[in-house]
């Protein structure tokens, strides 16, 4: 079964103080079982307007942050899972959903990632570190893999990954179009 984990640089100010401290532009990462991408979920802003209060998102890429401009970017990329997995990775997922408003975003963790400083907190995530622990998980990242250090960057070195577009989210091919 294919899994899809997008990667978007969507020019919010957190992405641009971001990415102006690293060598990669796509400081956001999602993940979906679904090739349309109308359905994701990740760490992100809660609200798509207010970007202090973060935790849980089920995010689309037709709604939010990624229709504030056409010039936002993307990278998606696939990576195959067992059924057995794939099973696991939903569960997981499922459990995140239905205590969602136990979760908080790991702003802290975030900026400490390039100093290699841990920073853990209870129910606090960011985006790359939600995505890593799900696959910490389920078995597909070795369980020495330090998720609260895992950039999006880093996720697409860990994984083995197929690249599926990089472009305009608002070009991508398989926008549903409903």
């Amino acid at each position: 079964m294919k899994v899809y984990i997008l990667f978007s640089k969507t020019g919010t100010w957190l992405s641009r103080i971001l990415s102006f401290f690293s060598d990669f532009e796509y400081m956001h990462s999602s993940i979906s079982f679904d090739p349309t991408l109308k359905e994701m979920y990740s760490f992100g802003r809660i609200k798509p307007h207010n970007p202090l209060i973060g935790g849980f998102v089920k995010e689309s890429l037709y709604e939010g942050v990624y229709t504030f401009s056409s010039k936002n970017k993307c990278m998606v990329y696939s990576t195959n899972i067992s059924e057995e997995q794939a099973q696991l990775l939903k569960e997981e997922i499922q459990r995140f959903e239905m205590s969602s408003r136990a979760y908080h975003y790991n702003f802290l963790g975030l900026f400490f990632i390039p100093f290699k400083i841990r920073v853990e907190r209870k129910h606090h995530y960011f985006c790359s570190q939600f995505i890593s622990e799900l696959f910490i998980k389920i078995a597909i990242l070795d369980q020495n893999i330090k998720s609260y250090w895992t950039s999006p960057k880093d996720l697409i070195h860990l994984l083995d990954l197929t690249l599926e577009y990089e472009g305009l989210i608002k070009d991508y091919p398989l926008k549903d179009k409903s």
